[in-house]
């Protein structure tokens, strides 16, 4: 019992030190952030200013690094690669675009210490057939042993939105729709995962509609869902400061967000202090019938009676239904072929003073039953002719009844079996569902890598390409201008010997 209970205590400290795994993450906005070229000396200005970056950075000792407004790609992994001793990978570059290939939001890079699978982006118009611009990206990372799930939720207003109330409104419902879809999305995958107590976190501007629309609920929708929010003001302007909010769900916040001064930055890093902790319990909810004084066909609009259900519910509910559909119309048939056989088995008795007529062709009986059949024609003689044919009524009946009792043991035992049988196919059948259906995600997830690679790859090229064909126009228009001053010399020259 001693090793027991001392690994009970191990498990359950060990159980506790992980649902209260602290995580901090630090968002920033440190303005433009150029590359070195390649060979550059530690003195060039690109390299003094990631290397300040990365001082401001090591003194928070953050697990999350999320940074808005760098534009390019490759100055941010330098940046991760600058982060030692501390090991941080480059996990994802967002930049948005519209549909002239113009980008609709600011870019934003993520560094996180450990990434642990495919990265995606989607906008809200592929995603959720919102008629709007911007998107969100998903990250999948590890804190300790706890999964985390980042979202960077982008949502780009109508520009009329601030003038027009009405354009104000409709903007806040498709904010709203947004909000909707990206909580969506977190069930969806944490009905997919297997470690149900993962977090999930959305930073971005979901949460700043009530500026521009006091009745925007994007907030409401996501608190409903689990998910707590804690944001520095919900009429901030996103222009000034990087994702003012972030939203936790299956975490704690640890205080309020704090905004420390930077030295050689216009604007300051914003650090969140949270702590890993497991879902709560489902708590049981009661229906309340609504007060007699309502009207009746009001009832169900009534909130009291939304009661929320769980996907996961209705994928169990699902098998079960269908199992016990299967095993009714199984069951049917056996019941109308012992009903038959009960039938048959039953014949009248003739009208004759000296014989009755059984039939145990049916089913065979019994040793017991023949022994109490015959043990009364061996007692009767000649006479008593009533009193014979009663005793062979009752020993037709016990016979009945023991083939009867035989039967009903045959068919529970059947019918137990094919129960078995039949639940066994289903969760064979339910679990290759679910295997075939996380593959199938994980699939799709690096083929989304592929083409993001791809693209990135594309795009660097067609920037290096343009950069090209700037540098050869600039020495073109040198040439051109070297080629117009000397021919003017030229003439100067010519013109002076005329005149002489």
């Amino acid at each position: 019992m001693r090793p027991l209970s001392s690994g009970c205590c191990a498990g359950l400290l060990l159980a506790l030190s992980a649902a209260a795994q602290p995580l901090r993450i630090v968002t920033w906005q440190p303005g433009e952030a150029p590359a070195s070229p390649a060979g550059a000396a530690s003195n060039y200005p690109a390299t003094l200013r990631l290397s300040q970056m990365a001082t401001v950075l090591k003194a928070y000792d953050p697990d999350l690094i999320v940074l808005e407004g760098v534009n390019d790609r490759s100055a941010c992994q330098r940046l991760a690669g600058l982060m030692k001793p501390a090991t941080f990978q480059f996990a994802q570059f967002a930049a948005l675009r519209g549909t002239s290939n113009a980008p609709v939001t600011r870019p934003a890079a993520v560094l996180a210490r450990r990434v642990t699978g495919s990265v995606r982006s989607l906008d809200w118009k592929s995603a959720g057939q919102i008629d709007s611009a911007g998107g969100f990206a998903f990250v999948p990372l590890t804190v300790g042993t706890n999964p985390v799930w980042l979202y960077l939720a982008q949502f780009v207003d109508a520009p009329a939105a601030r003038t027009n109330l009405r354009i104000a409104e409709i903007n806040a419902r498709k904010r709203e729709t947004a909000s909707q879809y990206v909580l969506h999305h977190t069930r969806w995958f944490e009905s997919a995962l297997t470690n149900s107590s993962a977090t999930f976190l959305i930073l971005g501007n979901l949460g700043e509609g009530q500026a521009l629309w006091p009745g925007d609920n994007s907030v409401h929708l996501l608190k409903q869902g689990g998910f707590q929010a804690n944001p520095l003001s919900e009429s901030v302007d996103p222009t000034a400061m990087p994702f003012p909010q972030l939203f936790a769900r299956n975490a704690r916040f640890d205080g309020a967000p704090q905004s420390p001064t930077s030295k050689d930055f216009e604007i300051g890093p914003v650090v969140y202090e949270l702590a890993i902790q497991p879902p709560p319990a489902p708590t049981t909810i009661v229906a309340t019938t609504e007060p007699l004084s309502s009207p009746p066909g009001r009832l169900a609009d009534s909130p009291q009676w939304a009661l929320p259900v769980d996907e996961r519910f209705l994928w169990l509910a699902a098998p079960v239904a269908g199992a016990l559909v299967l095993f009714v119309l199984l069951l049917l048939p056996f019941r109308w072929l012992a009903w038959r056989r009960q039938r048959r088995a039953w014949v009248p008795p003739r009208a004759a003073s000296n014989a009755v007529v059984v039939d145990f062709a049916s089913e065979p009986e019994p040793p017991a039953a023949l022994e109490s059949a015959v043990a009364p024609l061996a007692e009767l003689g000649e006479g008593g002719s009533a009193d014979w044919q009663g005793r062979a009524r009752n020993a037709e009946g016990g016979a009945r009844k023991a083939s009867a009792s035989v039967r009903e043991g045959l068919m529970a035992q059947l019918v137990r079996l094919m129960r078995d049988k039949i639940f066994q196919r289903l969760n064979s059948q339910r679990a290759h569902l679910i295997d075939s259906h996380v593959s199938g995600t994980m699939q799709v997830l690096e083929l989304e890598e592929r083409l993001e690679k791809i693209q990135s790859q594309f795009q660097a090229r067609l920037d290096d390409r343009e950069r090209r064909v700037a540098e050869l126009e600039k020495e073109l228009a040198a040439k051109e201008k070297f080629i117009a001053e000397h021919t003017k010399a030229k003439l100067r020259l010519a013109s002076r010997a005329s005149n002489q």
